[in-house]
């Protein structure tokens, strides 16, 4: 299989195209010409530098591909909405154009569950309605997978939608990355709320195994498929979790919601007058004390997928990275 992955030297994206090359695939990766290919260095991977407004060097990047993985986006809570839409939506049409004339086998897209919003305590499956909610990236993503549908439905196109639930891991630093930082600096001193909603988590290797799955099933033309853990877990769960890793007493305090939101609103005041980014938003508040809880039984029946890693062994891995490389002690 020869693939392009765009998005190749993110944080899913790079673990993919590791994946990709050690199974002895080719492997032709997207990039900006201000691209970090810190992981990429020791690859043997073609190179092909463009952007996703760039339509015609997308008609080159594509050419002779049996399949795209499309992993490219801002992934960013706090930028300009037309920045944001211009990338992950208009970007997204334009190498579903440019994928037309080139004879794909497959084009794997990278949503997210963020379009679906907050459930209920019972896991909901693929076929909740559309709820993105007020986040522009959310918005974006949503909009871009309805893009990704209607090219298969319309134009024919062999497209699978891959929606990954929380995602964390090596090379991660965003996310789950600020709560491992903080309980490695002795910092995990509260739960956001009561701490009893439900977060569906999964490590960055059980997403890789979901996108490899896509490309190779006839089954998943047209289909989408939630790629999470085998059952969500509660914030106070994960809080316990990670306190047991790190050998420290977990959290017993429980910082109010509106206290937490009236501190996202300073942040975020701040931030609009120095142009800086937030530590966090009252949109991430929103997220973190709502619940998320996803069904994974389609991409189980279609894929094959299972959840391989514990939420346990993934952080152990992870936080071995972050030594490793200096990020925590």
């Amino acid at each position: 299989m020869k693939a392009l992955v765009t998005g190749g030297t993110g944080f899913i994206g790079s673990h993919l195209v590791d994946s990709l090359v050690s199974k002895g695939h080719e492997v032709r990766v997207l990039l900006r010409k201000k691209s970090n290919t810190k992981y990429l260095e020791n690859l043997d991977v073609e190179k092909v530098y463009s952007d996703l407004n760039d339509k015609n060097s997308l008609k080159k990047a594509v050419e002779n591909v049996d399949v795209v993985f499309h992993l490219g986006a801002i992934f960013n809570y706090w930028v300009p909405r037309d920045l944001i839409f211009d990338v992950n939506v208009n970007g997204t049409k334009n190498i579903l154009d440019a994928c037309l004339d080139a004879n794909i086998d497959r084009f794997v897209h990278c949503s997210t569950i963020g379009v679906m919003g907050p459930t209920g305590t019972s896991p909901v499956n693929e076929t909740a309605p559309y709820n993105p909610g007020g986040s522009t990236y959310t918005q974006s993503k949503c909009e871009a997978e309805k893009l990704v549908l209607k090219y298969y439905a319309e134009q024919k196109l062999p497209v699978t939608v891959i929606r990954p639930a929380v995602v964390y891991g090596p090379r991660c630093f965003y996310g789950m990355y600020d709560g491992i930082t903080a309980a490695a600096n002795g910092k995990l001193s509260a739960i956001l709320g009561p701490g009893d909603n439900y977060v569906s988590l999964v490590y960055v290797s059980d997403v890789v195994q979901g996108f490899e799955l896509a490309a190779g099933k006839e089954k998943a033309v047209g289909e989408i498929y939630i790629i999470a853990d085998e059952r969500p877990q509660t914030l106070n769960e994960l809080f316990i979790t990670m306190a047991k890793v790190f050998e420290i007493n977990p959290p017993k305090r429980h910082v109010p919601v509106q206290v937490a939101k009236f501190m996202a609103f300073i942040y975020e005041m701040k931030a609009s007058l120095t142009g800086g980014t937030p530590m966090f938003t009252g949109h991430s508040i929103d997220f973190m004390m709502t619940n998320h809880a996803y069904d994974i039984s389609k991409a189980k029946l279609d894929l094959g997928y299972e959840s391989k890693i514990s939420f346990e062994e993934g952080l152990k891995r992870t936080i071995d990275f972050y030594r490793e490389n200096g990020y925590i002690r």
